[in-house]
């Protein structure tokens, strides 16, 4: 089985596929993102590399989201909402026991799932 991969690299990864799928202008104002909040706290591992989890805000705005989740809910479209809210109420443990997974299946699929978001966005620029 491989090796597992750092939370750090998994991160990075996901910060390059929301600057390829969301871009990095504000999605509130159009001012240049500060980086890409994490809707869901991003100590939540369920949710923590999601696409659908993260959106590019200034500073300001990324204040504002950190205050109210709503705030940063309404950029998401319904569907993507729902999932991730549902996502939001379940731990990694009971989280992998559904899905039959290890921790590290699990990180390794996430890895494979953010390589192709990356592959298929840069395939349409």
């Amino acid at each position: 089985m491989k090796k597992s991969v750092s939370d750090k690299y998994l991160l990075k990864l996901w910060h390059d596929a929301l600057i390829l799928t969301k871009g990095s202008a504000c999605l509130e104002c159009g001012l240049p993102a500060a980086g890409f909040h994490h809707i869901y706290h991003r100590g939540h591992m369920v949710t923590r590399y999601l696409e659908e989890n993260g959106i590019p805000l200034c500073v300001g705005h990324h204040s504002r989201a950190d205050r109210d989740q709503y705030f940063a809910l309404s950029f998401l479209e319904p569907d993507d909402k729902e999932h991730l809210m549902k996502l939001g109420r379940v731990d990694l443990k009971t989280f992998l026991w559904d899905a039959g997974l290890t921790e590290n299946e699990w990180l390794l699929a996430t890895l494979d799932d953010l390589k192709a978001i990356i592959a298929i966005n840069r395939e349409n620029i």
